[in-house]
């Protein structure tokens, strides 16, 4: 049989409940309380009731006083009841505190100075834990440039019973775990639950959007849960797997050098293939999109504009790019002619990759993010 009940005898320190408990009176001093044996433990019910039955070591000892120190339960109800047993009542308090296989402890007093622990199964039959999963985009540009919009993060919930995500009330995001160094706490994301769908987008906040902005690589949301409360007050936390990017990014490499001069020749043409794959990392394209993959005829590519050094649009000079996803490689083109009459100096072709996320039948903004191709005219 699985035991119920484990215990301590102790000298209670501090206070607890008092439950106005009686039992027979005697002339006899009563002896001390040694321990409780545990009888029976009834499962949670699914408003979060459960009732704990004993008896006392040495028996017939009066109980006058019974607590529990566990987060999320409290004590309801103490009586005595036939054949020398003790029944208690224990009430779910916070149902995001309850784990289906824990041990909540009860502390039962015979007096302000003798008392023992014991140690409670809960068992819980209509947990959800494990009933739900996530699914989410394992990259997003957290804030679009372009459009100067925040892109919140589609989090979609799934179950292995469809019928299941008609019992969610609600979702919300939580920290799981210890903070990093880069103390991602819940508050950095706003919460808008989806109205299509059961699920959520996760919205960046100011702060967070600086912060991620501000880093050269994507940050991974690591501390990050998100807490599904079910329709009988039951909660569980499945972990987010996902890294924010930042939504652009600077190119330079060496054979991105031309003098002014030859770019004003009408035969000239500087052509090359480079690795692309570090700024192709850092917006988000952490694998290489094969060609057999249908997120290939998601991808664009595009410029958008070219920047001199003081961030101001020029005409030109512009280099024909062309991204290959399914190998980080960046076929490049400079000619002459088209590109005359430029003046030395720094110059960027931006050119902005995107790339949806789709999941039951929908799609959702993943990627919307730039690589600054620097050019140098000497």
């Amino acid at each position: 049989m699985r035991k119920l009940f484990s215990y301590l005898a102790m000298t209670l320190l501090g206070a607890a409940v008092a439950c106005g408990l009686t039992a027979c009176s005697s002339d006899e001093p009563a002896p001390a309380l040694e321990n409780i044996v545990g009888h029976n433990v009834t499962p949670l019910t699914q408003d979060g009731v459960m009732v704990a039955t004993f008896s006392t070591q040495p028996a017939g000892i009066a109980i006058t006083k019974v607590s529990t120190d566990s987060k999320g339960f409290e004590v309801t109800d103490v009586k005595h009841i036939e054949n020398d047993m003790w029944q208690v009542t224990l009430n779910v308090s916070d149902f995001a505190c309850v784990k289906n296989g824990e041990q909540i402890r009860l502390t039962i007093a015979q007096s302000d100075s003798v008392a023992v622990t014991a140690q409670v199964n809960v068992e819980d039959p209509f947990s959800i834990v494990g009933k739900y999963d996530v699914a989410c985009p394992e990259t997003f540009t957290i804030y679009d440039l372009e459009s100067k919009q925040t892109i919140g993060l589609p989090v979609l919930i799934t179950a292995k019973n469809a019928a299941d995500l008609d019992d969610i009330t609600s979702m919300e995001l939580v920290n799981v775990g210890l903070l990093g160094k880069d103390d991602l706490t819940a508050d950095l994301f706003e919460v808008k639950p989806m109205t299509d769908e059961v699920g959520c987008y996760l919205v960046g906040t100011k702060k967070i959007v600086d912060k991620i902005m501000s880093q050269q690589n994507p940050t991974m949301l690591r501390p990050y849960g998100i807490r599904i409360t079910g329709k009988n007050g039951r909660t569980a936390v499945v972990n987010l797997y996902t890294f924010a990017c930042p939504s652009e990014t600077t190119y330079t490499n060496d054979a991105l050098t031309v003098d002014a001069p030859e770019l004003s020749n009408i035969g000239f043409k500087k052509e090359g293939t480079l690795d692309a794959k570090t700024p192709l990392l850092r917006i988000g394209f952490r694998y290489p999109i094969e060609a057999s993959n249908p997120d290939l005829a998601k991808f664009t590519q595009k410029l958008m504009y070219v920047l001199d050094s003081e961030g101001n649009k020029v005409n030109n000079p512009v280099i024909a790019n062309t991204v290959d996803i399914s190998t980080y490689n960046l076929d490049y083109t400079l000619t002459g002619a088209v590109n005359s009459n430029i003046a030395p100096g720094t110059y960027y072709n931006v050119y902005r990759y995107e790339l949806s996320w789709d999941f039951r039948g929908k799609s959702y903004p993943r990627i919307a993010a730039n690589i600054n191709y620097e050019l140098n005219v000497k």
